[in-house]
C-alpha cells in the first residue's frame, strides 16, 4: 500500500475529555466507502436593457458547503488498543452567572457584589471526590482581607471597608481550599466564555483516575440561588480495553445525536427558558410551579440544568487525503486533512501547498487549519437482519461559528 493511505476519518468532539471513557478522546474514527464534498457558490447574473443581451453579476464570496460520507461500522478486534487511566475534570467558571449570560462569547460578567451571595445559607459549594468523599468550602463576609482562606472557609467582602472579591481572586481563593483536601488538583486559565473576566476559570483534576458519575459532584447552594457557572466531573476512565461492536458505535453517535448541544445554545435556550418561567408565574399570581421538559417523567428540571452540556457535540471532522506536494523527499504520498480556509487567507494557505499539517494534529475549533467545524445534519443507518456491519450516510455541514 503507498505512503499515505490507511488514515481513517476521525469525527471529532466538543469536549475531548469527556469523551475518554466512552473510547472517543481522540475522536470517532469512521469507515467511510465513499465521500462526496460539495461546494455552491451564491452567484449568478441578470441581463441588463441596451446591451444586447450582456449578464452582470456580483459575487459577494458566499457559498454553501456540504460533506456526505457512505461508509460502515463494524466490530473493533480484540486487539485494539488499551487506554492510558486518566481521571475526571470538572471546571468552575466564576466570571459569569448562570442565568446572567445572553450568549456565547458576550454573557453578563458577574459584579464583584454579587459574590456575597455566596455566603448565604448552610453552605455554597460542595465537591465530590472519586473516593465518595464530599468536601464544603463555606464563603462569609466580615471585617477583614478579602480572599483570605481559614479551613475551607473564604471571605467573600471586607464589611468593615466594604471591598467586595473579584472574580480571578476568588477563583484563587477556592483553587487554594481545594488544595488542602488532598484529592483534586487545579489550574486557573482565562474565562473561555467571557474573556474579560480574567483568569476565573478553575480546572478541577480528581486526582485518582477512574469513571465518575455527573450527577451532583459540582454543586452550589445558597440562600440566594447564585451559581458561578459550572460542570459536573467528567471524562474519568480506567487503564482497560474499550472495545465496542459495530452496533455499540451506532448507538453511541445515533443516541447523542438526539440529545446534544453547545454552551451557546445551552446558555441562550436556559436564558429563555428563564424568561418563561417568570411569565408563567406572573401569570398564574406567582402560585403555580413552572413545568419544564422532563418533568412528565418525573424529573425535577431546574433553570440551571439548562446550562449544562457534557462536551459531546460532534464539532468537526478530519477528512484525510493523499498529498504528493507535502510528501518528504523519497516518499511519493503523505496524509493530509482536508481544509477549508475562510477568513483572511493567503492563496496558498487555501491550497495544498500551504496544508502543512500531519492529519494527526490536534483539532481545535479556533483553528480552521487543523480540521473541518461544523455540524452533522443528517445520519442514516441501515442494518440487514444476520450482518455484522451497519451501513451509514452522513451530512456534515461545515460551519465557522456554532453556538
Amino acid at each position: 500500500m503507498s505512503d499515505g493511505y490507511g488514515t481513517p476519518i476521525r469525527l471529532l468532539f466538543d469536549d475531548p475529555k469527556a469523551m475518554r471513557s466512552a473510547g472517543y478522546e481522540g475522536g470517532m474514527e469512521l469507515n467511510a466507502l465513499s465521500i462526496a464534498l460539495s461546494v455552491e457558490r451564491k452567484v449568478g447574473g441578470m441581463s441588463m436593457p441596451f446591451t444586447g443581451g450582456k449578464r452582470f453579476g456580483i459575487d459577494l464570496n458566499r457559498s454553501n458547503s456540504t460533506i456526505i460520507i457512505e461508509g460502515i461500522f463494524v466490530d473493533d478486534d480484540l486487539s485494539r488498543r488499551t487506554p492510558t487511566a486518566s481521571a475526571a475534570i470538572a471546571q468552575i467558571d466564576f466570571g459569569i452567572e448562570n442565568k446572567n449570560a445572553q450568549a456565547f462569547g458576550s454573557g453578563q460578567v458577574i459584579t464583584s457584589s454579587d459574590y456575597v451571595k455566596l455566603a448565604g445559607g448552610s453552605y455554597s459549594l460542595t465537591l465530590y471526590s472519586k473516593s465518595g468523599t464530599g468536601y464544603n468550602i463555606y464563603f462569609y463576609a466580615n471585617a477583614g482581607s478579602v480572599g483570605h482562606i481559614s479551613g475551607g472557609n473564604i471571605r467573600v467582602k471586607d464589611t468593615a471597608t466594604s471591598t467586595f472579591i473579584t472574580g480571578p481572586q476568588l477563583a484563587t481563593a477556592v483553587a487554594a481550599a481545594i488544595a488542602t483536601f488532598g484529592e483534586f488538583t487545579t489550574s486557573l486559565t482565562t474565562s473561555e466564555i467571557v474573556p474579560s473576566a480574567g483568569n476565573t476559570l478553575l480546572t478541577i483534576t480528581q486526582s485518582t483516575s477512574g469513571p465518575m458519575s455527573r450527577s451532583s459532584s459540582v454543586s452550589f447552594s445558597n440562600s440566594s440561588d447564585f451559581f458561578p457557572y459550572h460542570t459536573q466531573f467528567t471524562g474519568g476512565s480506567d487503564a482497560s480495553s474499550i472495545v465496542k461492536s459495530a452496533g455499540d458505535k451506532v448507538q453511541d453517535l445515533y443516541g447523542i445525536l438526539h440529545n446534544t448541544q453547545r454552551l451557546g445554545s445551552a446558555i441562550v435556550g436556559g436564558t429563555l427558558l428563564g424568561v418563561g418561567a417568570v411569565a408563567a408565574t406572573v401569570a398564574t399570581g406567582g402560585g403555580a410551579a413552572v413545568a419544564f421538559a422532563g418533568a412528565a417523567a418525573g424529573v425535577g428540571v431546574g433553570i440551571a440544568d439548562y446550562f449544562k452540556v457534557e462536551g459531546d457535540y460532534p464539532i468537526g471532522i478530519q477528512i484525510p487525503y493523499n498529498s504528493m506536494i507535502q510528501a518528504p523527499d523519497g516518499k511519493k504520498y503523505t496524509a493530509r486533512n482536508f481544509l477549508i480556509r475562510t477568513g483572511f487567507q493567503t492563496v496558498d494557505s487555501k491550497m495544498s501547498q500551504g496544508n502543512d499539517n500531519s492529519t494527526s494534529v490536534e483539532f481545535s475549533t479556533d483553528d480552521n487549519a487543523t480540521g473541518i467545524q461544523g455540524a452533522i445534519q443528517k445520519f442514516d443507518v441501515s442494518y440487514s437482519a444476520g450482518e455484522q456491519l451497519y451501513t451509514y450516510q452522513m451530512v456534515f455541514a461545515p460551519i465557522d461559528a456554532l453556538a
